[in-house]
């Protein structure tokens, strides 16, 4: 059997979507994506003693079962909204999300390189767009019901 093929850069088989684009994830990337999910675990831990102090056992499970399927659902169709926004309308030179715009785009050109991208050097743009997002929820949020 054929070892899998990695695409790079010496043999001209990978062409970066956009100007210095790599495949591989830096440290960097990796700590992002570590914190984001400490800052996710910390967060459940939070809602679950949040919840746990104001409601039974059960409503409880309920609650977090539901909050679970409506995020996903939520985050799924947002998700869904900007990716075929940055898809059609845009382009690099558009003012703060151009880059992200242009790369968007440029995976319709050459979709396989998401199959070789390491997974937190494809994940960390979210988990830094979203971060705050949950910081703020876990420093300002004294009520699982707001």
């Amino acid at each position: 059997l054929k070892a899998a093929r990695r695409p790079n850069e010496e043999d001209g088989y990978f062409k970066p979507l956009v100007e210095g684009d790599v495949l591989t994830a830096s440290w960097a990337q990796r700590a992002i994506v570590a914190c984001m999910a400490v800052l996710l675990a910390v967060g459940l831990a939070k809602v679950g003693s949040l919840l746990s102090a104001t409601a039974g056992p059960a409503q409880v499970a309920l609650t977090c079962a539901a909050a679970v399927l409506l995020g996903a659902e939520f985050a799924d169709f947002g998700t869904g909204v900007y990716h075929f926004s940055v898809d059609n309308y845009g382009s690099a030179n558009t003012p703060i999300v151009g880059p992200q715009i242009e790369a968007f785009q440029g995976h319709h050109e050459e979709p396989w390189t998401i199959t070789y991208r390491d997974f937190c050097n494809n994940c960390f743009p979210t988990c830094i767009a979203t971060m705050p997002f949950l910081v703020a929820f876990e420093v300002f949020c004294p009520s699982p019901f707001v």
